[in-house]
């Protein structure tokens, strides 16, 4: 492989690591930048891979510096971008301490492909991440 085409791929691979998107079948996300970059998260779903029905979602939250986020306030809400739709159940999210948190109570109420928006404030700060699941 050329040393341009071993740049280009590189290059895009480490664009793609940067996205706040996951990639649609993605089981644990880590070092996951918020959509305006003022956090990083790594996302683990509970059961992995993410099925139909009640699911949890572990969330280690980090500022941009890799200081542990304690004390943020999350909400996480599950959509179906295909049906434009979300649940009628609102996920639970608890601070664990040290920048872990958990979101339960995500219901994933049919299989295809799933959101999960999750919105941020920490203090003064407000940012968010979006990631992808592909729910059986």
């Amino acid at each position: 492989m050329s040393s341009l085409k071993l740049g280009l791929l590189l290059a895009s691979l480490a664009l793609g690591a940067c996205s706040s998107q996951s990639e649609p079948g993605s089981e644990s996300l880590a070092g996951v930048s918020s959509e305006k970059g003022a956090f990083i998260a790594t996302f683990s779903p509970e059961p992995n891979p993410p099925k139909t029905g009640e699911n949890a979602l572990a969330i280690s939250l980090a500022g941009a510096d890799g200081a542990a986020i304690t004390g943020a306030a999350l909400q996480v809400e599950p959509w179906m971008p295909a049906h434009g739709h979300g649940t009628s159940y609102e996920p639970v999210v608890s601070e664990l301490g040290d920048g872990e948190y958990r979101a339960e109570k995500i219901d994933f109420m049919m299989p295809g492909h799933w959101e999960l928006r999750i919105a941020v404030t920490a203090g003064e700060t407000r940012d968010g991440f979006v990631v992808s699941y592909e729910v059986k």
